[in-house]
């Protein structure tokens, strides 16, 4: 008989517990973790979760590392009505805390954001956001229905991909193929001087003085031709082996 009476007492209080669960209010930061990029700006939703009472006023307590993460900004949703005094509306990066209160006109009883803060992280490694005891949620009858259990978002901080660096190379530094000169077919072929012409001449020069004179004149021309063209193709050479030096 008394083993009946301690477990219908055990079942008692499992029953009131689990009421009491159901009827308490919670603070739910989403996202509840992710990896982020070192100072890519994130944010972080707080949403109230008001149990089976309605909810008339909301204090949110958030802890952060202040080391690797800082507040920029909150912005509540727009239906909330913030209170302003000091004690309640607090960005403290020095020692990484948020305090925001406000009112909801009528009270909620759903799940509402009450709004958005927004982090940069400060270097790579591990962060937690979190809610802190001091928060409450008061219900129609000024009682904090805040249900003391610390919500939980765990961040990854990793480094920047860093660009890859180019170092600009100088137009004067790129290699180049050299150009191959090579001399005009004119050049190559000089025109040499006709030996057959000035024996010619001296044989006919007994016979025909004028002749001679004519044969001669022909085979100095030629002569002539032939020198001036072994010294263009002196010049020719010279000027590449100067274009050469130059580009060096």
């Amino acid at each position: 008989m008394k083993k009946q009476y301690y477990f219908t007492f055990l079942l008692i209080i499992v029953i009131v517990a689990c009421h009491n669960q159901a009827q308490a209010a919670t603070i739910k930061l989403d996202p509840e973790n992710k990896t982020l990029i070192e100072g890519q700006s994130f944010q972080v939703d707080i949403n109230i979760f008001p149990g089976e009472s309605r909810v008339y006023t909301v204090k949110a307590v958030i802890d952060y590392p202040a080391e690797y993460l800082r507040l920029t900004s909150f912005n509540f949703v727009d239906q909330w009505l913030p209170l302003a005094q000091s004690d309640y509306s607090v960005i403290d990066n020095v020692n990484g805390r948020l305090i925001k209160t406000a009112g909801y006109p009528g009270g909620i009883n759903s799940i509402t954001k009450l709004g958005t803060a927004i982090f940069v992280p400060q270097k790579i490694g591990g962060a937690k956001v979190s809610t802190a005891a001091d928060s409450a949620i008061l219900d129609n009858n000024n009682r904090n229905i805040f249900d003391n259990i610390a919500a939980q978002a765990s961040f990854k901080l990793v480094a920047a991909l860093q660009p890859d660096l180019q170092i600009p190379v100088k137009t004067s530094e790129l290699p180049f193929e050299e150009e191959t000169l090579l001399p005009s077919p004119e050049i190559i072929k000089p025109i040499k001087p006709n030996v057959l012409l000035l024996a010619m001449a001296f044989v006919l020069l007994p016979f025909n003085p004028i002749f001679f004179l004519a044969i001669a004149f022909a085979a100095l021309a030629g002569a002539f031709t032939f020198h001036k063209t072994r010294r263009d193709i002196a010049v020719h050479f010279n000027v590449k082996d100067k274009i050469r030096l130059l580009r060096k």
